[in-house]
């Protein structure tokens, strides 16, 4: 069933190959066809999570078992979630909040339980997956710590972070005005 799940992910990424979704400018917050893009792979993603859920239940898995890279899968949820937030054109996404909370969730899963680590040194047994899981996640957490989100997110425009800022969402994050240049940098709370 997973070589089967991973076939299909991989056939829809050869019909949308044509789009280069590392390009640093593709995702533009009311486009059409950014939004679906981002969504074919927060599909194909979700549907990983749910097989690798079945096959190894809270065990640490690797990162390379989603497809695609982390910072296309970060940049994917984020622009989704800004699109629910601002995109009033897309009355699909605009204020979906169902799509939202599996949004909340596949990124919960994927921060808890995913590892960029090679797939033959992780092992399958429970107790050593644990230990080295929560090994690894602890140095991953600190060096994400003091990471610009700037790097990730570049569609927002300064009222956007400034409404994440306003709330105290999960994203904390301190925002700073220098020489007219925006420095985003996210805080681990």
């Amino acid at each position: 069933m997973y070589q089967i799940v991973s076939f299909i992910s991989f056939i829809k990424f050869l019909i949308y190959n044509h789009i280069r979704f590392n390009d640093q400018r593709f995702y533009k917050i009311g486009c059409a066809k950014s939004s679906a893009f981002a969504l074919k792979i927060f599909y194909n993603i979700n549907n990983i999570l749910k097989l690798d859920n079945l096959q190894s239940r809270f065990q640490y898995r690797p990162l390379s078992n989603l497809k695609y890279a982390k910072i296309t899968i970060d940049r994917s949820l984020y622009f989704l979630e800004d699109c629910i937030e601002f995109s009033k054109e897309e009355q699909l996404i605009y204020k979906n909040e169902k799509l939202k909370n599996e949004i909340h969730n596949a990124r919960n899963v994927i921060n808890k339980l995913y590892i960029n680590i090679d797939e033959s040194i992780l092992s399958l047994k429970s107790s050593e997956n644990v230990a080295l899981g929560i090994k690894l996640k602890r140095n991953e957490i600190l060096q994400k710590k003091e990471e610009p989100l700037a790097n990730i997110i570049y569609w927002r425009k300064p009222q956007h972070w400034n409404y994440y800022s306003n709330l105290n969402s999960r994203i904390n994050i301190r925002i700073t005005l220098k020489n007219n240049e925006l420095k985003i940098i996210r805080r681990l709370k």
